[in-house]
């Protein structure tokens, strides 16, 4: 229901962010705790091999924390339902230029079409089964609020298994909110 209202918002245009200076590596632990607790051990088994390249000395990102997790746990849960147990999920992070780019691959399951449409246009996304509606659900909101940091997302299928989703945000979203007003 939050993640709905959550659209439903953003849709709207009523979206209220709250950009501050964030740490990344908090941000990522955030996300790894959520997954740790919607992904846990199965007889003291990792259903997850989930493995973090944060580059060294990364600069602040000025964006709204609550929402850059939401979208770090989205892409990360949606990589782990479409991989094996204990499949590797990578989440690695850099400072380009004035951008932040995170990159979560998997070696699962190749994202289908329904679940690439969810971070185009929800529209097309209507025909997905019940499991991955879910994980659409999850991928639109990834994309609605990537935009509404004025970031950009892109989807690559990797061979011969797994999904690329790569995620580039200006470092200070503040600005891009600003400029959209």
């Amino acid at each position: 229901i939050d993640n709905i209202l959550d659209l439903a918002t953003v849709d709207a245009g009523i979206a209220d962010m709250k950009p501050e200076a964030q740490d990344v590596r908090t941000l990522i632990e955030k996300a790894r705790a959520g997954i740790a607790a919607t992904f846990p051990d199965v007889d003291g088994e990792a259903p997850l091999n989930l493995e973090i390249d944060i580059a060294e000395e990364l600069p602040p990102l000025y964006a709204d924390g609550t929402r850059i997790v939401q979208v770090l746990y989205n892409l990360l849960s949606t990589a782990a339902r479409f991989s094996e147990p204990g499949g590797k999920v990578k989440l690695s992070v850099i400072a380009r230029g004035q951008r932040m780019i995170f990159t979560v691959e998997d070696d699962g399951a190749q994202m289908n079409e329904e679940m690439r449409a969810a971070l185009s246009d929800r529209s097309d996304s209507s025909h997905a089964s019940a499991r991955q509606r879910g994980a659409g659900l999850g991928l639109a909101i990834v994309r609605s609020f990537v935009h509404l940091h004025g970031g950009t997302i892109s989807v690559e299928r990797r061979e011969p298994r797994g999904s690329r989703v790569v995620v580039s945000l200006p470092l200070n979203a503040g600005l891009a909110t600003t400029a959209a007003e």
